[in-house]
């Protein structure tokens, strides 16, 4: 059994354990500008945000291609996640949750998966002026 939550609020748990399914089984997705899964997540109404909760592996909703070159857009709110993109393909979310319940395993490791996109992890950017320990910077082009 796998779990993919996309958009949560939020959940009444405190580890992935609870919800019964194996270690590496439980993975969320959150879009850019998703105001459910960020400000009311935020707000605990729910309970613990999805993102705090231990054990989930958080899966990429970022515009990029998939292990075999085919280009996916962006998740932007919180409606675009199991929408097409404007390419008529399925946005990165969709793809990430296609990949995990199409189950193929990871030869690399075992009882994962193996065409999941992560979110890219990437340091803040800084102010060119103070160096590489500058104050950071908003990035547009980075959303993890």
């Amino acid at each position: 059994m796998t779990v993919v939550l996309y958009g949560s609020p939020g959940a009444d748990i405190t580890s992935v354990s609870q919800l019964g399914v194996p270690p590496g089984h439980a993975f969320y997705e959150i879009g850019v500008n998703d105001g459910v899964a960020t400000t009311i997540a935020e707000t605990y109404p729910f309970k613990t945000p999805i993102q705090d909760v231990p054990g989930f592996t958080q899966l990429s909703v970022n515009s990029g291609a998939d292990p075999e070159g085919e280009w996916h857009e962006r998740a932007y709110g919180h409606s675009e996640y199991a929408r097409n993109g404007n390419n008529g393909l399925l946005r990165m979310s969709g793809y990430n949750m296609a990949a995990v319940l199409a189950g193929v395993d990871d030869p690399n490791n075992p009882g994962g998966y193996r065409f999941l996109v992560k979110p890219p992890q990437l340091p803040p950017p800084t102010v060119p002026a103070f160096g590489f320990f500058g104050p950071p910077l908003p990035n547009p082009a980075y959303h993890p």
